[in-house]
């Protein structure tokens, strides 16, 4: 077998692949990306919990590729220690639980918002309509931007995912363009937060970066890049997953209807089922050995989170979608160790709203799969990005 994560057909459907690999070679070189695939939970595990033997520093280059409007900043995604630390600290605080927690009415009246116009339409694309436009707005407001620029958000995540896909050199040059843009656009409202600070994230920001030197002006932009990223495209995706899952498997739909205490099982199983973020990447700091395997030192690995959520020693029945399994602690969609997604309260905790909004004031509409559901581009990542639905009964 050949595994190649960058081919399309392998994106859309790569759970044989890696059953195949975490059965005969867990730790397989792929060609195309230079890289290691690692794929058993224990493995992926061990990567991401050894920061000391694996360093984080390769990930921006080869995920955003050509989408970096601050060259050399430090991002939190792809440092280590201490900087990691450094700029963790700065965030940590701001998506808490209790800060979290408090966006709950906002969430719901947002979806208040995006679901009525829904429901005068026989067939929408949900993505537009809803997975999309909702965590923008949150994550817009916490950071005190303009949520009116959310078709400009949306379109600059779109591209800082595509920076790494096998594209043209005129999308090449396109996302080079948006780069630009969104350096221009943070930099006009980090001017006006820094004369006239508010209680928002990056109003927090700026104030530490003046105040006590911790963090670069780059750096505070790199933020800027994290939280339009992490706090819209992975909630876009785990929404639109879970309601792609529920059309697909009715009879836990049935279950979830019946019992809405099971929303936050069925968010935590979408999770696990289809991992937002199928892999990432890490460089070996030392020869290292994996699963019998030597590495030297400066290779590239991919722990691949959607693998280890489908190991068969951890998550009994791992390739059945199942709400009410009681394993679901152990999934890795958020990450492991020192780089858990710091913002993983806040993404849960919008999903699961956004579900419950959906299976209250949209029972009867379902994913047309025969108009067909379209992927995301980029092959670290896996959610819909067009997800037609149609109302029960309409032609």
């Amino acid at each position: 077998m050949k595994y190649n994560p960058v081919d399309r057909e392998t994106q859309l459907d790569p759970y044989a692949n890696y059953k195949w690999l975490r059965e005969n070679e867990p730790v397989y070189y792929v060609e195309e990306l230079n890289a290691w695939a690692i794929t058993r939970y224990e493995d992926v595990k061990h990567v991401l919990k050894r920061h000391d033997l694996f360093s984080s520093d390769p990930l921006i280059q080869i995920a955003f590729g050509d989408f970096n409007p601050a060259p050399g900043a430090a991002y939190v995604l792809s440092s280590d220690q201490p900087d990691h630390t450094r700029l963790r600290r700065v965030l940590g605080a701001a998506f808490s639980n209790k800060i979290v927690q408090a966006q709950t009415p906002r969430i719901v009246e947002l979806c208040s918002e995006l679901i009525p116009p829904i429901l005068n339409q026989d067939r929408v694309d949900f993505v537009p309509a809803f997975t999309s436009p909702l965590p923008v707005v949150v994550i817009a407001e916490m950071m005190g931007i303009d949520s009116d620029r959310r078709e400009d958000f949306r379109k600059w995540s779109n591209e800082i995912t595509l920076g790494s896909a096998d594209i043209s050199e005129a999308q090449r040059a396109a996302i080079k363009d948006s780069a630009k843009e969104f350096r221009a656009y943070f930099e006009d409202v980090i001017e006006r937060r820094r004369k006239q600070p508010g209680p928002d994230l990056l109003s927090a920001m700026i104030s530490a970066q003046e105040e006590h030197g911790k963090l670069t002006a780059d750096e505070v932009l790199a933020f800027c890049v994290l939280l339009l990223v992490a706090g819209n495209e992975t909630t876009t995706s785990t929404v639109g997953n879970t309601l792609y899952l529920l059309s697909k498997y009715p009879e836990q739909k049935k279950l979830v209807m019946e019992d809405r205490s099971l929303i936050p099982n069925l968010v935590e199983e979408s999770l696990r089922y289809i991992s937002p973020i199928q892999l990432l990447f890490r460089r070996t700091r030392e020869p290292v050995e994996i699963a019998g395997i030597s590495l030297p030192a400066d290779a590239i690995v991919m722990p691949i989170y959607g693998s280890a959520n489908r190991d068969e020693s951890i998550f009994k029945n791992a390739d059945t979608f199942d709400i009410t399994r009681g394993d679901l602690k152990a999934h890795m969609a958020f990450g492991h160790g020192i780089h858990h997604c710091m913002g993983a309260l806040l993404g849960r905790h919008e999903s699961t709203q956004a579900v419950a909004a959906v299976l209250d004031q949209m029972p009867n509409y379902e994913v047309d799969f025969e108009a067909g559901v379209d992927w995301i581009d980029a092959f670290y990542l896996k959610g819909p990005k067009v997800l037609p639905l149609i109302k029960t009964g309409a032609k």
